[in-house]
């Protein structure tokens, strides 16, 4: 009667655990890999709604609206303050806070955009942005003349 294992038995077993562990070891990083594909596609979506949340904030502020150049420009109560939307050709939306003609400040809005269209027909304003992963989001805005 034999005690113990061959040496046959423990290569054997061995071997199919690395087989075992190997496609293991896979399998979680191409789920992870998923997750943060996922995680950041996700986190483009929030960032461009809250955009244009913010964007939408500011027509409803401002006194006076006019689009030119695919720009957005933003007269207040205030004749001295006005604030310009733009894409800055390095995947950012900035506004532009401008005081009696100086910039005062720029800020990012929202980055990861490949594109920007705005148009206005009468008192709507059409925005399209493409973000770096070629997915299209649009909104309207209708503001008061």
């Amino acid at each position: 009667m034999k005690k113990g294992f061959t040496l046959l038995e423990i290569i054997v077993a061995i071997g199919m655990s690395g087989i075992i562990i190997t496609i293991l070891t896979s399998m979680i990083l191409n789920y992870n890999l998923k997750f943060k594909k996922e995680t950041l596609d996700m986190q483009n979506y929030f960032y461009i709604h809250e955009a244009f949340l913010f964007i939408e904030q500011e027509f409803n502020k401002s006194k006076n609206i006019k689009t030119y150049d695919n720009k957005i420009e933003l007269n207040y109560i205030d004749e001295f303050n006005k604030k310009i939307i733009q894409f800055n050709g390095k995947n950012k939306i900035e506004i532009i806070d401008i005081y009696k003609n100086n910039i005062k400040a720029v800020n990012i809005i929202t980055s990861n955009i490949k594109s920007l269209s705005i148009t206005q027909k009468e008192n709507i304003i059409y925005i399209i942005m493409i973000d770096v992963n070629g997915v299209k989001y649009e909104k309207c805005f209708g503001i008061k003349k």
